[in-house]
């Protein structure tokens, strides 16, 4: 995560967009890719960072303390795609 203010100009349609630079990489793609992106912010340290989508699903950017504390396993439990899809009971 970087800083707060440490941003790097991201061209979408026919703008610069200042976006976080950790984020920059990734919002440029999703972009380029032909996925809209309508804002962002990497949580800077702070809190869980995000991509908002223009069609508004919103992307989650976990902290890698998420990983280490098991974070990530209890989240992929609770959503998991195929318990909301009925291929697996509970």
């Amino acid at each position: 995560m970087c800083a707060w203010g440490e941003t790097e100009k991201v061209q979408i349609g026919d703008r610069q967009i200042p976006v976080d630079r950790c984020l920059a990489p990734l919002v440029q793609a999703l972009n380029a890719g032909g996925v809209p992106t309508a804002m962002s912010c990497c949580g800077h340290g702070e809190g869980v960072g995000f991509v908002l989508l223009a069609d508004g699903r919103l992307l989650s950017i976990l902290p890698q303390e998420a990983f280490k504390a098991g974070g990530f396993q209890a989240m992929a439990e609770r959503f998991d795609c195929r318990r909301q899809a009925g291929e697996v009971a509970g």
